[in-house]
């Protein structure tokens, strides 16, 4: 299916100031036009969205952001809050550690990669700052997500929520994980590690899923999803204007399968491993060519995709929430090749330094 989209964005941003606190307003205004050729469908969405932060001291800031979106689709108004949080990063004097961070309310929770989780939550982060190093720790909870805007479908039954329209929120789930970043391991290079675990919260409130032993098939049915995952990256510079990021993560945990006339849990063990390499040329108005490619791995044996596993382990990798990739299409990272190669440049550097065009080529490959 090709679309044609169109995006129109309008930004205003006000200041006001009462005292010592100054409250920093911005607004955008986004419209989407899409037209699908074959059987022509047209469809039309707009977005109003409302921002309001403000520095709390020297030391801490809050920020608040939703928005109201119109749309011709099933759902004709959607208000939502995108994030509301409290941030603060306080010194710390005497010791080794130089400071702390801490980050509550609903935020964007993101792996070092991208890759994994990427998706806004509720929950709480803090970590400290070493010299030369970073390490943060993070727990967060999914269930108070709006349906709509909620990409966490990780089972049979997340699946089965998005069509009953009696069900307003998103999975229960809690994610939390913790991360060092060490800036520079050797002669530039840097080491990031990472363990990030996913637990399914739908037994407390569904006494009704199927359970290991049980003969009877429920069609579309399905059990709880937990997962975990451990992560290794390196990043650094190979000179001047050339720099790579390459990382690996080994997934594990347990799904529920209907196999051989009952349903038992079958262990999964998976892995999801990229790279990317960026190059600058600013002397080509600040040009910057970039290549990125990400593997997942799949279960030749699964007879579909969320809890199919028929045959031992299931080697399906399944992300919490990663990110969108695409506007026109952008499939999960999971049994799935992705690459991307991009040329950027910045035509009028000079007199707006942000403004960017960018020409990227992205192609999926599925496994098997």
């Amino acid at each position: 299916m090709k679309k044609a989209r169109i995006l129109i964005l309008v930004a205003a941003l006000a200041v006001f100031s009462q005292g010592a606190l100054a409250l920093d307003f911005s607004g955008a205004l986004d419209s989407l036009t899409a037209v699908s050729s074959g059987d022509p469908v047209f469809s039309q969405s707009g977005r109003l969205t409302l921002r309001v932060g403000s520095g709390l001291g020297n030391n801490a800031e809050f920020l608040i952001q939703g928005g109201v979106e119109l749309s011709t689709g099933d759902i004709l108004v959607l208000a939502d809050l995108d994030y509301a949080y409290l941030e603060a990063m306080l010194p710390i004097t005497g010791s080794a550690v130089s400071a702390m961070e801490l980050l509550a309310g609903r935020f964007v929770v993101t792996d070092f990669t991208g890759n994994l989780i990427d998706h806004a939550a509720d929950g709480l982060r803090f970590g400290f700052v070493f010299p030369g190093a970073r390490i943060q720790t993070y727990a967060v909870y999914t269930g108070l997500l709006q349906k709509p805007v909620s990409l966490l479908k990780l089972s049979k039954e997340d699946y089965l929520d998005e069509l009953d329209a009696g069900v307003a929120f998103g999975p229960k789930r809690i994610v939390a994980g913790v991360e060092l970043d060490i800036a520079e391991l050797f002669a530039r290079q840097g080491l990031t590690l990472a363990a990030v675990v996913q637990e399914d919260l739908r037994p407390l409130f569904d006494p009704g899923l199927p359970q290991p032993g049980d003969t009877d098939l429920m069609p579309g049915r399905g059990g709880p999803l937990d997962t975990q995952y451990f992560g290794a990256g390196l990043h650094g510079s190979i000179t001047s204007s050339l720099f790579y990021d390459t990382w690996f993560y080994l997934g594990t945990g347990r799904t529920l399968g209907y196999s051989e006339g009952r349903y038992e849990y079958s262990p999964i063990l998976a892995f999801m491993t990229g790279f990317g390499v960026r190059y600058y040329l600013e002397d080509l108005g600040f040009s910057r060519i970039t290549a990125d490619f990400v593997y997942a791995s799949g279960d030749s044996d699964a007879d579909s995709f969320i809890e199919g596993s028929t045959a031992g382990k299931s080697t399906t990798f399944i992300p919490p929430a990663s990110g969108p990739f695409g506007t026109v299409v952008s499939p999960e990272l999971s049994n799935i090749i992705r690459a991307r190669i991009a040329y950027g440049v910045k035509p009028l550097a000079a007199l707006a330094e942000s403004l960017e065009t960018e020409l990227a080529v992205v192609p999926y490959f599925q496994i098997g």
